[in-house]
């Protein structure tokens, strides 16, 4: 699971603006996440997975990403 690297800073921009706008919005945090994951920052990773699930229980992605964090971490 990896993205193209120079799409990560657009990823990243986008989802700032998006959660400026709506900070409950669970893909924009998802995607943040995602992000955070593939610059090697589990941690905040695994915190943003915890907070969809929080925000969409329902979230299969977040769910499937987040049982792999805790795996890593």
């Amino acid at each position: 699971m990896h993205s193209t690297p120079s799409l990560q800073p657009l990823s990243v921009c986008c989802c700032s603006d998006i959660l400026r706008m709506d900070s409950m919005c669970a893909d924009a945090v998802y995607v943040r996440g995602l992000c955070l994951y593939y610059q090697d920052n589990m941690e905040k990773a695994f915190q943003h997975f915890q907070q969809v699930l929080r925000l969409a229980p329902d979230h299969s992605k977040a769910r499937g990403v987040y049982r792999v964090s805790i795996v890593v971490l």
